[in-house]
């Protein structure tokens, strides 16, 4: 009877260490990620989110969207947004080639619109503690 008891135990670890081997961790996210902006609008804007292609996604072509807490950006106004962390466990952004970045903005009582895409970063690359831009909206 010890020795099926010590035979279970054993494989029961064997299962824990292996599982734990292959569960998925939060270094998939892409952290303290920084957005920055111009503001060359002619009037001031508020900004509550950021639009961004990610190419080493599954799907390429899709837009992922992150809210910002509203920040509001001055006319001519370079503006740093809060540090995000971007993608999960199951959308990794960490290391992924992040473009065609844009600011859902709108005038200080007006509509919300996106920006055009900013372009392609010279790195791409999305890394703990990158700020990308500092974009000009206008």
């Amino acid at each position: 009877m010890k020795r099926i008891h010590m035979s279970l135990s054993r494989t029961a670890i064997a299962l824990l260490v292996s599982l734990g081997a292959t569960t998925p961790t939060l270094a998939a996210q892409c952290n303290d990620v920084i957005f920055s902006l111009r503001n060359m609008m002619g009037f001031d804007v508020e900004i509550n989110r950021v639009r961004y292609r990610d190419l080493d996604a599954a799907n390429a072509a899709t837009r992922w969207v992150e809210n910002v807490p509203n920040e509001t950006c001055n006319i001519g106004q370079t503006c740093a947004l809060d540090p995000q962390n971007l993608g999960s466990v199951t959308r990794p952004r960490r290391n992924h080639e992040l473009t065609e970045i844009q600011f859902e903005y709108r005038r200080l009582g007006g509509n919300w619109a996106w920006s055009t895409p900013m372009g392609i970063p010279s790195n791409m690359t999305c890394t703990n503690g990158r700020t990308y831009g500092a974009f000009e909206i206008n």
